[in-house]
């Protein structure tokens, strides 16, 4: 390994501190995006194909080249710590270097391991990052070239990793029935974490020397942290709980305010809001922007002290003026709701603009859902779906859902089956009920996707909560001896694949009032009509409700009378007092 340090040390000098100065906001854009991308890679025969194509696209738009960027990373400082992954991968696929081809895609893999194996303190995001990427090229370069060529010797080659546990929150894909470590959640949580050593460790005039100062209370309070999520290191929430406690304790308010989320939450501890407040409020004080944010949390909910709204804002407010996307979206529900100010949508909707263009996934979706219905703003499809499409780009499972349905219906885009059921696919595989729900029935009726009824049943439970496979018992029970909502849309899902009327009427219903799922008008429109077409009357009834209210479709009062004409005819009570009422506008 030593080999690599000197090589990156002997690469060229020729680029000047003042140049390599001014691109450094690029190579940490290039790396999170980086991130980005093989975090969404599913085609992984063609991996590395894609992140080669999109590296173009990137460096077109950045009017930068290959060879330029490979030769920022090698002189850079932290080139050992942030980028000797994406080295690691120009010299595995040769892409602008110089040096002797065999050589470079042998000596790839030393630079994966070299940022995995790299036994430094944690203390950037990029540095998080880069062992993020390692493992994943690393496990990527196994699968192509071992899996797939060399299956016996996998094992051993594997066995070169010295952590077999790099980071939190590790989700498992499967290659060929062999499970390789793959990381896959957001950076946000790390990211909000690192940003604001990034901004003090830059800062000239002054925290550049109190960093320098205060570098093993930093270091500490991140092997806390490093424990708390077990990045780096196996989670310890007594360990954490102990550097967060000594590193405080010598001042450190990032720690502080750390202390204060173990108290709230019994990380380590014994659970006390009192003592959290008292946490998040000095830290506050000692102008932690994380910690004031907290702050508000407590005021606003009255964890450890009394509510007091006026505070609450007044907290969100100052963190927010730090860009701290969170505190922005909590003061723009601050600004909508009237809480602790004067109420001002127009105010509130400038705080969610800003949330969102900062990367903030909740708020992204949410500007998604006021656009798409006209929440406080005017109705924007468009912009519903760029927020959307923001936000699952970045895995964000409900926007994903929400695109889809998009996709699946034509508005706003060209009808797109199989793009609709490839977003239903990622918001369930992020955990997301109605997207299972929803790829269930894309797998049962071919929507986007060959029939599977096998694994439309199976979706179908997964939602409800329940991993066997389909309870043939389900379709002979009433529902209402159900009494789990879930259970109930999943029995209901069940009798639909079996084309029962009354079952996609019931579906309509679910979607209508939202019970067991989110709620959706477009979508129990769908069932109702599936139902009335099936000769359903309730289904006829609630088709002729949809059209004459605009509910998931628009206002046609013609084909609502008409429907309840016909649901009347056939007995549905409802029909027959809507008729009699008449008075249709």
């Amino acid at each position: 390994m030593s080999l690599i340090i000197d090589k990156l040390k002997d690469d060229d000098k020729n680029l000047s501190p003042e140049f390599l100065k001014d691109n450094e906001n690029l190579l940490k854009e290039f790396l999170k995006e980086f991130y980005r991308q093989i975090i969404r890679i599913e085609n992984y025969k063609e991996f590395e194909n894609i992140l080669i194509e999109w590296m173009k696209d990137f460096f077109i738009k950045k009017n930068k080249t290959f060879k330029m960027i490979l030769k920022l990373m090698k002189n850079h400082e932290e080139k050992e710590n942030w980028f000797s992954s994406i080295i690691g991968f120009f010299y595995e696929y040769n892409i602008d270097d110089d040096d002797d081809d065999n050589k470079n895609q042998y000596q790839s893999l030393d630079f994966y391991l070299l940022s995995i194996n790299n036994e430094k303190k944690l203390i950037s995001l990029y540095q998080v990052l880069n062992i993020i990427i390692g493992k994943f090229l690393l496990s990527l370069h196994y699968y192509k070239n071992i899996i797939l060529n060399k299956r016996n010797s996998f094992i051993k080659e594997f066995g070169n990793l010295k952590n077999g546990h790099v980071t939190s929150q590790i989700q498992f894909e499967n290659f060929d029935g062999l499970e390789i470590n793959l990381r896959k959640d957001e950076i946000i949580t790390i990211e909000k974490y690192f940003e604001s050593l990034d901004k003090d460790f830059n800062d000239k005039d002054h925290n550049q020397i109190e960093y320098s100062k205060n570098k093993e209370l930093i270091e500490l309070n991140n092997l806390g942290y490093s424990y708390q999520y077990g990045i780096g290191n196996e989670k310890n929430g007594y360990k954490a709980f102990e550097c967060y406690l000594k590193s405080s304790e010598r001042g450190n308010s990032s720690a502080q305010n750390n202390l204060g989320y173990c108290y709230q939450n019994g990380i380590g501890i014994e659970k006390d809001e009192k003592k959290a407040f008292k946490c998040y409020l000095k830290a506050a004080n000692e102008g932690d922007l994380y910690a004031q944010y907290n702050l508000g949390i407590c005021y606003q909910n009255g964890i450890g002290t009394n509510k007091n709204n006026e505070k609450a804002f007044e907290c969100y407010f100052k963190s927010a003026e730090e860009e701290y996307t969170f505190a922005q979206y909590r003061l723009g529900n601050c600004y909508r709701n009237g809480i602790g100010i004067t109420k001002d949508i127009n105010k509130a909707f400038r705080c969610y603009t800003k949330a969102a263009e900062g990367g903030n996934l909740n708020t992204q979706t949410n500007m998604g859902f006021y656009y798409k219905f006209g929440i406080g703003i005017e109705k924007d499809i468009t912009k519903a779906i760029y927020w959307f499409s923001r936000a699952a780009e970045n895995g964000e499972k409900v926007a994903q859902y929400n695109l889809g349905e998009f996709y699946e219906d034509g508005i706003g885009v060209e009808k797109d089956l199989v793009k609709a059921f490839e977003l239903y696919k990622e918001s369930a595989k992020n955990g997301y009920s109605d997207a299972k729900f929803q790829l269930g029935y894309c797998y049962i009726n071919g929507i986007g996707t060959e029939i599977n009824k096998k694994k439309g049943f199976e979706l179908y439970n997964k939602a409800a909560g329940k991993n066997n496979l389909i309870d043939i018992s389900l379709l002979y029970r009433n529902d209402e001896k159900i009494s789990n909502d879930l259970d109930k849309v999943s029995f209901w899902y069940h009798k639909a694949a079996k084309n029962n009327k009354a079952a996609l009427y019931k579906l309509g219903e679910f979607y209508e009032l939202g019970k067991g799922v989110c709620k959706n008008n477009a979508r129990a429109f769908v069932f109702y009509r599936q139902a009335a077409a099936k000769g359903d009357v309730n289904g006829k009834y609630k088709l002729g409700y949809c059209y004459e209210h605009g509910i998931g479709t628009h206002v046609d009062l013609k084909r609502a009378i008409n429907l309840y004409k016909i649901a009347a005819k056939g007995g549905n009570s409802n029909a027959r007092k809507r008729m009699q009422k008449g008075d249709f506008r």
